[in-house]
């Protein structure tokens, strides 16, 4: 049975997976600036030689895992504008333009605005503001980021105490508000309104590139993402006109091929960062950069059974789940942590710059699992009850209906999908009846929204 079959039909399991991938080298990229833990091995042995194997080196993809947030915004794409690519291929009904906004602000703002008080908390108890020149620089830090307007003004952009990655929400949310409306658009005129935000993107970008006077400034400005956009769009329609043939040997052979050809070009175009400056490298290969990570993502999402199940795994999906607190979460422990000299280390040169490559592992290791610890309890302690409250508030779905499924009781249910379709697969190979384990994943399907659960993460 399908794996896509017992769930929404929003719900596209391997996103989960590419959007874990993705923040996987987020999180090592922002650890990696910190710890300058090179991740390089020599394989000194008889058998690996033979094969012309002597080394493995992820350098280039943590060097430059800062590239991996425009995967992110293309799965939010995907994600946002499935349900209206459904309404045309499939002719179901429209998406409620209300019931739409009401879900996006649910599953966005608490967090964020939990993240703004922690972080201004902390800013004024340690009297971090005390370094700026200009007056009432932490008023306009904090009126800007609640207003979702800090990427525009440059200072707070480069130096606001309320956390660097917020920026991301800020795009997120501008984009957010003008899917309905692309939406729209695209129903009437899909050629045109894809070129159309193609052209924005690449437009602005070099606009940004050629004549900013401080590209730092404006490296991830809002219109230069209109691409991502579009790729995600394009992704949306293509995955609705050929998802009923998806378990096609051509298809599935076109898919790996894809995904595998895509990944190779991404690898040589990771060369190219080495010989640009960052903001320069991002704002030139932006579209680019998009059309690769969107042909690997339609790869995937067509590739044979094996590699679906891979990116659709409980792990990936446990940290698809609390991949938004754990992207808002995962520079700050980091810092923090080095701040506090959490592994221990004396001296006034850190120990990054001493070349201590076991504090780096030591830092790397209480990185990793302080940030997921900490998006974890942020997730089920705060962000699930919120959600879910303000959802009947508002009247929209929740991510978890029943009161009683959320927290770790609904991890262990939604972990308890995966073990059940197993069993199913199981039992189909072996020609046994497998409908009562179908009418357990049908009857989880009811305590979980998958569709909501699983949502763009930012």
């Amino acid at each position: 049975m399908n794996t896509q079959q017992t769930r929404s039909e929003h719900y596209i399991d391997v996103l989960d997976g590419i959007r874990a991938i993705s923040l996987i080298f987020i999180v090592w990229f922002h650890i990696w600036e910190q710890s300058w833990l090179t991740p390089y091995i020599e394989y000194n042995n008889v058998f690996t030689r033979y094969f012309g194997i002597t080394q493995s080196n992820l350098h280039l993809f943590v060097k430059f895992g800062y590239l991996f947030v425009d995967w992110l915004i293309i799965i939010s794409a995907i994600v946002n504008f499935l349900p209206y690519a459904e309404s045309i291929f499939m002719k179901t009904p429209w998406p409620d333009m209300k019931k739409y906004y009401k879900k996006r602000a649910i599953r966005i703002i608490p967090s964020y605005l939990l993240c703004i008080l922690i972080m201004f908390i902390v800013a004024v108890s340690t009297n971090a503001y005390a370094v700026y020149e200009q007056k009432g620089f932490a008023f306009k830090d904090v009126i800007t980021h609640l207003t979702f307007t800090s990427i525009y003004f440059k200072d707070v952009y480069r130096t606001s105490q309320l956390n660097g990655a917020l920026w991301t929400v800020q795009v997120e949310i501008v984009y957010y508000l003008l899917m309905p409306f692309l939406a729209v658009f695209f129903k009437k005129k899909p050629v045109a309104t894809i070129c159309s935000m193609f052209a924005v993107g690449v437009i602005s970008s070099n606009i940004l590139l050629y004549h900013a006077k401080d590209t730092w400034a404006c490296n991830n400005f809002v219109t230069t993402f209109a691409s991502d956009y579009a790729v995600g769009m394009v992704i949306c329609m293509v995955y609705c006109f050929l998802s009923k043939d998806r378990d096609k040997l051509y298809l599935k052979t076109v898919g790996i091929i894809s995904a595998l050809t895509a990944c190779i070009s991404f690898i040589w175009m990771l060369e190219r960062f080495n010989t640009i400056s960052r903001p320069e490298g991002q704002l030139y290969y932006r579209f680019e950069l998009a059309l690769l990570f969107g042909a690997m993502t339609l790869g995937i999402m067509f590739a044979p059974d094996f590699l679906r199940r891979f990116f659709g795994n409980r792990f990936f999906r446990f940290i698809s789940m609390i991949s938004y607190n754990l992207y808002i979460w995962h520079q700050v422990v980091a810092l923090w942590l080095k701040k506090l000299r959490i592994p221990a280390w004396s001296g006034e040169t850190a120990p990054n710059e001493l070349g201590d490559v076991v504090w780096g592992r030591k830092y790397t290791f209480l990185c990793v699992i302080v940030a997921l610890i900490f998006a974890t309890l942020i997730t089920y302690i705060f962000d699930i009850p919120v959600t879910k409250r303000l959802a009947l508030w508002l009247k929209v779905s929740p991510a978890y209906k029943n009161s009683s499924e959320f927290g770790l009781k609904t991890l262990l249910a939604r972990f308890a999908i995966s073990d059940d379709k197993d069993d199913m697969s199981q039992n189909a190979a072996e020609g046994t009846d497998s409908d009562d384990v179908a009418d357990a994943v049908d009857n989880t399907d009811e305590i979980l929204d998958l569709d909501e659960m699983v949502d763009d993460e930012g």
